[in-house]
């Protein structure tokens, strides 16, 4: 029995748990289905060989994401594990891993068959972090820009996430804020994705929304974005 759970119809998740500095912090794979029936995934995460056939099952592993520059740690055990398949990643990740030969930088804006669309959060240098949105489920995917820890057991990591102004609430941490280096650059990239039509959000770190997600990001986001927005 996996742990796969669809978040739409053409989106599911995985979680893994993942222990950072003691906190059971976990984090999370995001897989998506292309109209060719080929599977994107973003974020790869430890796939035992159960996991990988359950994947397997909803489609042919087409294309491997590395989305920014601090989730890279089971990227290239995925890539072997699925040789075929495209590799893509956050430009700069080749000076922190093993560069996977086939390996292509995303670009600062693109899409893959028109359906998985991709934009870099720019301003963040060190985190060069790229966010997708699958237009048919509505379906805003992020990995480290923001947190969203709720109920968590542990008490060592509600400590530490409230010392880092996330828990019980969406919104970057206070270590994503350290990393901004271009207010102006990241808030545009931000107003950006609300141009979009999307309400659910993916998380890596704590629970997605499955609904309530646009609110939770403008609210989140209030100190970047135009007070016009958060007034919508």
């Amino acid at each position: 029995m996996t742990n796969l759970i669809s978040f739409g119809d053409h989106v599911w998740t995985v979680a893994y748990p993942l222990k950072l500095m003691g906190m059971k912090f976990g984090t999370r794979s995001t897989i998506v289905a292309l109209p060719s029936g080929g599977l994107v995934i973003i974020s790869p995460i430890d796939f035992d060989d159960e996991l990988a056939a359950a994947i397997e099952e909803l489609g042919p592993v087409d294309t491997i994401i590395a989305p920014n520059l601090l989730h890279y740690r089971y990227f290239n055990d995925a890539c072997r594990r699925w040789p075929d398949a495209r590799a893509l990643v956050a430009p700069g990740l080749d000076e922190k891993i093993d560069p996977v030969e086939r390996a292509v930088e995303l670009s600062e804006e693109g899409s893959i068959e028109e359906v998985l669309s991709w934009r870099v959060i720019d301003g963040a240098p060190k985190v060069n972090e790229h966010v997708f949105i699958d237009s048919r489920d509505d379906v805003l995917i992020l990995t480290d820009i923001a947190f969203h820890f709720v109920d968590h057991p542990q008490w060592w990591l509600r400590f530490m996430m409230r010392l880092n102004g996330v828990y019980g609430r969406f919104g970057p941490s206070r270590l994503l804020r350290s990393l901004i280096k271009d207010r102006e650059a990241f808030a545009q990239s931000l107003a950006e994705l609300l141009e979009h039509s999307w309400d659910a959000v993916v998380v890596a770190h704590g629970k997605p929304l499955a609904e309530g997600g646009r609110q939770a990001f403008i609210d989140g986001f209030s100190d970047y974005l135009p007070d016009e927005i958060g007034s919508d």
